[in-house]
């Protein structure tokens, strides 16, 4: 399924990008096979971490990356423009998200093999990156397209995460400086949870549990953001 950013200036970028990935995340928690999701194994020496970077020029962000490592320490961090600073959210991953993650690295041999750019000839869809670091050890590989089923779904969840922590930086950005535009950002972030756009709802839940306890919100915005913890609770 091609993978859309938006475009730099479009007010409902979010929310189009989102609706664009629902059908990929949904199929991609079904694909997994259930023994898939134990806790990633520990090894021996350096944690492991899993690296997702998307470059896309004119896209909105322009770049974004992705970290994980298998004790579920995360961060993500974006960038709207070249010309602006890098913004970050650190957030402890789910067991199932970290179960994920490295179940579809291992079914790519931590992207050692095999090639993972398609042969076939599209148009472009953001400069990608899938990473393998423990230690001294690295693998990686830059693709445009793939037709790799496990790197398929593992770069769509990684998509819809990225999701995930855009909607975070927007709602940091509207309790600041536009409170009153708080409720439409979070029915947006509504829609994108019902049309299963999101992918990793904990890197969300701190920021929900804040606008849900600030008595200065408006209440029904702190109804909005304890229907949505509701709704993510009941996802575990």
């Amino acid at each position: 399924m091609r993978f859309s950013p938006t475009r730099a200036g479009s007010g409902s970028g979010l929310a189009r990008r989102a609706a664009g990935l629902g059908l990929l995340l949904a199929a991609s928690a079904a694909a997994l096979p259930a023994g898939l999701l134990a806790p990633a194994p520990k090894a021996d020496g350096p944690a492991p971490h899993i690296v997702f970077t998307c470059r896309f020029p004119g896209s909105q962000p322009e770049y974004y990356r992705i970290v994980i490592a298998s004790s579920g320490q995360a961060i993500y961090q974006s960038r709207p423009t070249a010309r602006q600073p890098l913004r970050s959210v650190r957030f402890q991953a789910a067991p199932a998200t970290v179960a994920r993650i490295f179940a579809w690295t291992a079914q790519l041999h931590d992207f050692r093999h095999p090639r993972l750019e398609s042969r076939r000839k599209v148009g472009f869809l953001g400069a990608k990156e899938l990473e393998f670091v423990q230690g001294n050890r690295r693998f990686s590989q830059q693709y445009n397209f793939t037709r790799s089923a496990p790197a398929r779904r593992l770069t769509g969840f990684m998509q819809g995460l990225a999701t995930s922590g855009e909607y975070v930086l927007r709602l940091r950005q509207k309790m600041r400086y536009d409170p009153l535009g708080m409720l439409h950002s979070l029915d947006l972030l509504r829609k994108a949870w019902r049309d299963h756009s999101l992918s990793s709802p904990e890197i969300l839940r701190p920021l929900l549990r804040q606008i849900e306890a600030d008595p200065a919100m408006m209440e029904i915005v702190r109804r909005r953001a304890r229907q949505l913890l509701r709704a993510f609770a009941r996802h575990r």
